[in-house]
Parts: structure tokens; C-alpha cells; sequence
């Protein structure tokens, strides 16, 4: 197991401050993790729901912070496999659900606020 931060932590002044906190006062270890070992991560962890036919597949993993989307070429060839073997692209977008939410208000969502929001999403893809 792995007890990983990701865009918050990565992403916050003081995440480092917050990793000690949690190791001083729970005492568990958390690991700030990349961008790519977050969207590798993601592919580990639900590849394997994929159609194991299936000529590629497109994984978002839309979190708080940030969105993983990777890119799996090929069927598989077992299920035992290791999915990011498979990866033919990956990026990872600094823009996830609570990120939006705090740029764009989020609670009262209009139409030409979600719009603001795909126009903005959009323009990271």
C-alpha cells in the first residue's frame, strides 16, 4: 500500500507542512506524488474494469485538484498484465471538481457558468 497527496498537496504552499502534521499527529507517511505517478496510479487502479477486447480505451481519473487522462493502446493480453505498460499518452490537467468549484462559484451553477467551465476544460485538453 501507499499513502499518497496529490494536487493539493502538490499544489499548496504549505503541503510539506501539512505532510509532517500528519505524520507527527497520525502517524502516517504520505507521499506527494507527481502528475505521472498520479496518472499511472489511476491506470493501475481501474484499467482492469476496461473491455479486455477493446482497441484502446480513455481513463479520466477526475479528482479534487487535478484530472489524470491516459491513453491505453492495444487489447489486453492478461489480465495479470501491467496496465501502464499499455500507455501510449498521458497528461494531466491542474483542474478537478473542487478547483472549478472555487473559480466558478459552485454552488449555484448557471448555464453560462458551466459553460465558463467547459470553455475552460476545453481549452487544457
Amino acid at each position: 500500500a501507499r499513502l499518497v497527496a496529490t494536487e493539493a498537496c502538490r499544489s499548496a504552499r504549505n503541503g510539506n507542512i501539512f505532510i509532517g502534521r500528519v505524520l507527527d499527529e497520525v502517524g502516517l507517511d504520505l507521499e506527494i506524488v507527481d502528475r505521472r505517478t498520479e496518472a499511472y496510479l489511476a491506470v493501475s487502479g481501474c484499467a482492469a474494469l476496461a473491455d479486455p477486447k477493446a482497441y484502446s480505451v480513455v481513463i479520466f481519473d477526475i479528482g479534487g485538484g487535478s484530472t489524470e487522462i491516459a491513453w491505453l493502446d492495444g487489447q489486453a493480453r492478461s489480465p495479470m498484465a501491467d496496465p501502464t505498460k499499455r500507455i501510449r499518452s498521458w497528461d494531466s490537467l491542474p483542474v478537478g471538481v473542487v478547483t472549478l468549484a472555487e473559480r466558478w462559484g459552485g454552488i449555484d451553477v448557471t448555464r453560462k457558468t458551466f459553460e465558463g467551465m467547459v470553455e475552460e476544460v476545453s481549452d487544457l485538453l
